[in-house]
C-alpha cells in the first residue's frame, strides 16, 4: 500500500511570501525557546540593512510590512533570520530540528515560485497557501562548519527561503524543519543553430558526435554551435541546515515575540 503524506497546516500556514526591495521570495517562521522568528535565505535580503521593512503576504491574502531586525549566518551559509516584533503566522509545533532525517527520504518544500499569484492554493480552509514540491534527500557535506544538503528535485525562482521539512520515521504526521532552500545547480549549455544539410554531406565526424537531426519539417540538419550559452536548472536542489539559524538566534540573544 502506497503511503498518502500531506503537508499539515503548520507546513502550509508558517510558508509565506516576501518581497524585499521589489524581489520575491519565500520565507516561513519557527519559535526557539518559545520566542518567534522568520526565517529565510540570506540573498534574499542581501539589499537590506540591518533593520529593515519587509513586505509579507499573510493568511488571508493579506499584505502587511512588517519591521524586522535581519541577523545573518556567516558565509557561505545562505540563511538569514528576521527577528519581528509581533507574531506573524500560526504556531503550531514545527521543529527546527533535522535530527531522524535519513539519507533517501522523501522531503518537502513550500514556496511561492516567481511570486506568481497562479500558483497559490485559495480555498476556505487554506488561503494564500504556497506551492508544494517534493526532492529526495541525495547529499550532505560539512565544511568548515557550513552544513550543506543538496536534494534531488525542481527549484526554481522564488523558492528561496523555503522550508524543508520531512517526517521522521513512525512519526507520520509530525513534520520537523530540516533546512532552508538556498536554490539549484545551474549549469551552462551550449546554443546551437541547426543548419540543413543533405544526407550526402552527412560525415562520419557529424556520425560520432551525434550532431545530425531532424527538424519538425523532417529536413536534415547539422547542430552547429554559435559560441553563445544558456543556463539551465540541473535538477539539484541546494539547502543549508536550519541548525544554523538556531545556533545564530541563541548566539546573538536575539529576542522575537514569545509565544
Amino acid at each position: 500500500m502506497v503511503e498518502v503524506v500531506g503537508l499539515t497546516a503548520n507546513v502550509l500556514k508558517r510558508s509565506i511570501r516576501i518581497g524585499v526591495n521589489g524581489g520575491s521570495a519565500t520565507a516561513f517562521t519557527i519559535e526557539v525557546d518559545s520566542r518567534h522568528y522568520l526565517i529565510t535565505a540570506k540573498h534574499v535580503v542581501a539589499t537590506a540593512k540591518e533593520n529593515a521593512t519587509v513586505k509579507l503576504w499573510l493568511d488571508g491574502a493579506q499584505i502587511a510590512d512588517a519591521d524586522v531586525t535581519i541577523l545573518r549566518c556567516t558565509d557561505p551559509i545562505d540563511i538569514a533570520v528576521l527577528v519581528p516584533k509581533k507574531i506573524l503566522t500560526v504556531t503550531q509545533a514545527l521543529p527546527a530540528d533535522p535530527g531522524g532525517m535519513q539519507l533517501g527520504q522523501d522531503v518537502y518544500f513550500v514556496g511561492f515560485p516567481y511570486g506568481d499569484p497562479n500558483f497559490i492554493t485559495i480555498t476556505p480552509a487554506l488561503e494564500n497557501v504556497g506551492f508544494v514540491r517534493k526532492a529526495i534527500w541525495s547529499s550532505q557535506q560539512i565544511i568548515d562548519g557550513a552544513i550543506t544538503m543538496y536534494f534531488d528535485g525542481r527549484n526554481n525562482e522564488g523558492f528561496s527561503g523555503s522550508p524543508i521539512v520531512f517526517l521522521e520515521d513512525g512519526k507520520p504526521r509530525d513534520f520537523k524543519v530540516a533546512g532552508v532552500i538556498s536554490g539549484f545547480k545551474s549549469d551552462l549549455s551550449q546554443v546551437l543553430n541547426f543548419v540543413k544539410i543533405q544526407e550526402k554531406d552527412v560525415t562520419d565526424e557529424d556520425r560520432a558526435l551525434n550532431r545530425v537531426r531532424r527538424g519538425p519539417d523532417g529536413s536534415l540538419g547539422r547542430l552547429v554551435p554559435t559560441g553563445h550559452v544558456v543556463q539551465g536548472n540541473t535538477g539539484i536542489v541546494l539547502g543549508y541546515d536550519i541548525k544554523h539559524a538556531v545556533d545564530l538566534i541563541r548566539a546573538k540573544g536575539a529576542k522575537g515575540p514569545e509565544v
